[in-house]
């Protein structure tokens, strides 16, 4: 899998800036202007996000749009005043998501078993040590699986597995892949704050004539504005070459723009460092992605709407949501939103109503936020061991 970072060097950001400026932009000067406007906007856009939301284009977005746009520095800070950081583990904690979501009644993917060396799994089987860990994987009826840490985010340590092979004691993975039992159980040990076993999800026949046997998410980011739920941006997370989650941190994956009513597929994307690529049918099946009607749409929302009630304390959610052939499946949900979806969707998150909900919860909120960039600017360049003491008299 091909991992990209999240951001290019600063040579790159000036070379987007001057094919911006040759191909009949704005000129570099009056970029550079402007990128100094929304650094020091509510947003506090960096060069680098700025070159990466294309925010220097002025035929797609106008002065007022480019000041929707969320930096990655106001992020944190914007999710504090929004949620109740009393919350947070609901969403951080996927055990524990599973288990209020599925007393809530909603559909979940069947859990198998939790690896964790002293955490009581309710009804779920618990796995306590890698002999009962290893046992468990050389059973051949549990299979296929989707595994993944209870504490993970961006598809960091998931597992697809579709078998066990006892002649050579290995788990068979997609794309003709293979690990041996002992390898992947020492794996799953590293994860100390445990280790989920699910049911392997099957993506609706639409999904799969696309993008292959292989979920691809939903994933709809949710505003509770006075506890009634709205959703802000859709996008389809595509997975493409040989990934086996759909998260962009796979170079490969596309993202796609997804109207918030109908369900369609406005336009898909694929990342290459701070440039995008305009992608109208997926790199593997030829299938087009660009006006493709996403199954059980309807479903799919009011199953978001209705979950994210559920967890009222945090206002600003984003669930990623399974499309399957019986209907939707929530896959997990994450506090503070999804502020790259801003690049899919070429929408800022700073909604008039997420504004206004910033300023009814903290009317100085402009003023908390670069207070808490710079706090944490300074933190990082303390030594290690150290901690700011605080002022005394």
């Amino acid at each position: 899998m091909k991992k990209q970072s999240a951001f290019a060097t600063g040579k790159e950001v000036i070379s987007c800036m001057q094919d911006h400026a040759r191909n009949g932009g704005k000129s570099v000067f009056r970029q550079a202007l402007e990128i100094g406007a929304l650094a020091f906007g509510p947003g506090r856009i960096s060069p680098k996000e700025y070159v990466f939301y294309r925010l220097y284009d002025d035929n797609r977005f106008t002065k007022s749009d480019k000041r929707r746009f969320v930096g990655k520095a106001a992020e944190f800070p914007i999710s504090r005043i929004l949620n109740n950081h009393s919350w947070y583990s609901i969403s951080s904690d996927k055990l524990s998501s599973y288990i209020l979501l599925s007393g809530m009644g909603f559909p979940i993917p069947e859990i198998k078993a939790v690896y964790h060396r002293y955490r009581h799994s309710g009804n779920f089987l618990r796995l306590q040590n890698p002999g009962s860990l290893c046992a468990f994987l050389r059973n051949p009826d549990i299979y296929p699986m989707f595994c993944k840490p209870i504490y993970s985010r961006h598809g960091i340590g998931a597992a697809s597995l579709l078998g066990y092979d006892s002649d050579t004691d290995e788990l068979i993975q997609p794309f003709g892949r293979r690990i041996d039992v002992a390898s992947f159980a020492e794996s799953v040990q590293g994860f100390v704050k445990g280790y989920l076993f699910q049911r392997q999800l099957m993506p609706h026949k639409a999904l799969a004539d696309i993008c292959g046997d292989r979920i691809a998410s939903l994933r709809l980011v949710v505003f509770l504005s006075n506890g009634v739920p709205h959703i802000t941006h859709a996008t389809w997370k595509i997975p493409a070459s040989d990934s086996i989650t759909d998260h962009f941190a796979n170079a490969d994956n596309l993202d796609a723009n997804v109207d918030p009513e109908s369900g369609v597929i406005i336009q898909a994307f694929r990342r290459h460092g701070l440039r995008q690529e305009a992608v109208t049918h997926h790199p593997d099946s030829g299938k087009a992605v660009t006006g493709f009607q996403i199954p059980h749409w309807q479903a799919a929302r009011d199953l978001c709407l209705s979950a994210s009630s559920t967890i009222p304390g945090l206002r600003l959610q984003a669930w990623d949501i399974a499309i399957c052939e019986e209907g939707p499946v929530i896959l997990e949900v994450n506090m503070g939103g999804d502020f790259e979806i801003q690049f899919s969707t070429g929408k800022g998150m700073l909604t008039p109503a997420i504004e206004q909900a910033l300023i009814d919860s903290d009317p100085n909120w402009k003023k908390t936020v670069t207070n808490s960039i710079i706090k944490r600017s300074f933190a990082k360049i303390l030594p290690k061991g150290r901690k700011a003491q605080p002022h005394t008299a």
